[in-house]
């Protein structure tokens, strides 16, 4: 969970790690691990030693106190709008919201087109590009989902995504596993 409580991430791994550790910001981590070809990583006391070839880091742990858990698990039902969206859409709207530097993504039911799609603006900004991907069809509701970009950290893949009136989106990956929930932004509209 972050420190802002909008993203909760959950992921089963089958490696054993020796030790209990905290990592403050996974993004940052998984980033910097994604730098080495071959990364060989030892679980020290207060830091993780991470070697490839000519490379000795140390990347030193954070303090418990410092990491927010979530209280309960998230259990909602009421998953209203159902997509999936392909890694390579996810690599797409990544690289063009960066360079058109547009911060809020919107997956958006149209009846009349009867599709679904991803699209990116700056939704303070009359004057902003926009984006738009269709990623699937069937629609029986007008609905306007919107999210911002920055808690669209994901690891890469392809996702299951259903989304709540009550404010929640989940990603699932349809390969790893690993979901994710994520706050919607209060303007969102889902057509109910």
């Amino acid at each position: 969970m972050n420190s802002l409580k909008n993203i909760l991430a959950h992921a089963n791994v089958k490696e054993d790690f020796p030790r209990q550790f905290a990592i403050y910001n996974l993004t940052e981590f998984l980033g910097y691990l994604s730098t080495m070809s071959e990364p060989e990583l030892v679980f020290e006391e207060n830091h993780i030693k991470i070697t490839d070839k000519i490379i000795q880091d140390k990347y030193k742990y954070a303090n418990t106190d410092y990491i927010v858990s979530p209280e309960k698990d998230i259990k909602v039902t009421d998953y209203s709008i159902k997509v999936n969206i392909k890694e390579d859409v996810f690599r797409m709207i990544d690289k063009k919201t960066t360079i058109l530097q547009l911060h809020d993504l919107y997956l958006k039911g149209d009846t009349k087109s009867n599709s679904i799609s991803l699209c990116a603006s700056n939704k303070k900004n009359d004057s902003s590009n926009e984006i738009s991907i269709k990623v699937g069809e069937g629609v029986s509701k007008k609905f306007n989902v919107v999210l911002k970009k920055e808690n669209l950290k994901i690891i890469p893949g392809n996702y299951d995504i259903s989304i709540s009136p009550k404010g929640i989106a989940h990603f699932k990956n349809d390969k790893l596993d690993v979901e994710y929930w994520i706050a919607l932004e209060p303007d969102s509209e889902y057509g109910e």
